[in-house]
């Protein structure tokens, strides 16, 4: 139920843009964000509604969360990590998991996309959030950064050119 909900922002992501970004970033714990969304594109795209299904971008704390370690191990399975390495800090929360509710789903969505999976440090999650504070007046968790520095990165690894691309921010307010 929770990913048919979730399926929504890929609506209103259409409906804001006019079209699917060439790519979708979504910062992940259990998956069930970033699997809810890429089947709301999916579902656009199969009614005729979107030209294509964004690559999503899936991103969080580093190596503490399964989806992301078994996309990088390239896995066909969302494997549980151990939950003893596993720490919390005020930036990571709540990016982190040993084990993913929705893991198997999100590592679907990965794949079928072509998608692709960041790590990212607690450094960049808080030195993200000071940014956004600073220049957008935005009062964001660090955590829910994540998938917008793994776009960020993936920009200049590639080198976009010009189209449609989303990072996906949660706020407090």
């Amino acid at each position: 139920m929770q990913i048919s909900a979730y399926s929504q922002i890929a609506t209103e992501i259409f409906e804001d843009l006019g079209d699917a970004p060439k790519y979708c970033a979504v910062p992940v714990s259990n998956g069930t964000l970033f699997a809810g969304i890429y089947r709301g594109f999916v579902s656009l795209y199969k009614r005729g509604k979107t030209s294509r299904i964004p690559k999503m971008i899936a991103a969080s704390s580093s190596r503490k969360n399964p989806i992301i370690q078994s996309f990088l191990q390239g896995l066909d399975h969302c494997k549980d990590l151990n939950p003893d390495v596993i720490k919390e800090t005020k930036y990571n929360e709540p990016l982190i998991n040993w084990h993913s509710f929705d893991g198997e789903e999100a590592l679907y969505a990965l794949k079928e996309s072509g998608g692709e999976a960041y790590n990212i440090s607690d450094k960049k999650l808080k030195d993200m959030t000071a940014l956004l504070a600073k220049k957008e007046g935005f009062r964001i968790l660090p955590a829910s950064t994540a998938g917008l520095i793994a776009l960020l990165e993936l920009d200049e690894k590639m080198n976009f050119e010009p189209d449609r691309f989303v990072a996906v921010l949660t706020a407090k307010n």
